[in-house]
């Protein structure tokens, strides 16, 4: 990862953590975390730059209830997403592209967390 893009996630990070303010997440939101988590799944070698393939999105139940009438359409908005950045970028995954939005107690409203894992399973 570059310095300038350390940094623009640097930024970014803190400019969301101060205005956030336990406001409800939107699609395009979690897309913006989801890009900047594949950012920092990063794993160069000398010719080809991996990055994660399967994605887990948890969210509070209040948050993923108000999605869950839209979820299908709003995975595959996010997995396009994932894709086109990869494409862009000239990333590889070593695996196909696994994205699942699931419910966590342990965040409240307003609160989103992505974890990313290198996969060779299907």
């Amino acid at each position: 990862m570059t310095y300038l893009t350390r940094l623009d996630l640097a930024v970014s990070a803190v400019f969301e953590r101060v205005f956030r303010l336990r406001r409800r997440y939107q699609p395009v939101d979690i897309a913006r975390l989801l890009v900047r988590t594949v950012k920092r799944s990063e794993r160069r070698t000398l010719q080809t730059t991996y990055v994660a393939n399967s994605y887990r999105v948890e969210a509070s139940r209040e948050d993923l209830g108000r999605l869950e009438p839209i979820q299908a359409e709003i995975l595959a908005d996010l997995e396009q997403v994932v894709r086109d950045y990869v494409e862009r970028q000239g990333l590889v995954m070593v695996g196909p592209l696994h994205l699942s939005l699931e419910i966590s107690p342990a965040l409240g409203p307003g609160q989103v967390r992505i974890q990313a894992r290198f996969t060779d399973q299907e």
